[in-house]
């Protein structure tokens, strides 16, 4: 038993131009942007970079010597917790509990911010390892005012370090 299509393929193209045949890229390192083609290298150089893994605290022991020897600085939404590093960049460990929000989606949209402030300010920190607790009050607060609020914070955190490193 064969079967026919219920639509002729001229009919689809123009009632449907989501249904009309694609060409397919040149080579296999195009990336496709918001509808115009961009090579790979140049798409690399438009996105940000991403958070890497050389980037993070991952291990308990990290986070505790950052707690026991990091000097803090806090406002409402957030308490920054930094200690001097010994990798060769600036690294981010974040802790957002539950008592911050019962709402995971709210939890890693915090989360999601303080990674992109941490990216954006990176080439201006120092080497230093950074803790970042949200407080209750964060889930409540809309982006633009925590986005202000942690870049704030760590570009007073970096110039408290350079200060300390220079004396």
């Amino acid at each position: 038993m064969a079967f026919a299509p219920g639509w002729r393929p001229g009919m689809a193209v123009r009632c449907c131009p989501a249904g009309a045949p694609r060409a397919a890229p040149a080579s296999l390192s195009e990336v496709r942007f918001a509808g115009t083609t961009v090579r790979h290298d140049d798409a690399r150089q438009a996105r940000p970079q991403g958070f890497t893994r050389a980037q993070r605290l991952l291990a308990p022991t990290e986070f505790s010597r950052v707690f026991r020897s990091g000097r803090r600085r806090s406002n409402p939404w957030f308490t920054v917790v930094a200690a001097p590093g010994s990798a060769p960049s600036a690294r981010l460990g974040l802790a957002v509990s539950r008592k911050v929000s019962r709402s995971a989606v709210q939890r890693n949209r915090i989360k999601r911010l303080v990674r992109e402030s941490f990216r954006k300010l990176g080439a201006e920190l120092p080497i230093v390892d950074i803790v970042v607790m949200a407080r209750p009050g964060a889930a409540e607060c809309d982006n633009l005012h925590l986005a202000n609020s942690i870049d704030t914070l760590l570009i007073r955190t970096a110039r408290s370090c350079e200060a300390s490193r220079s004396t």
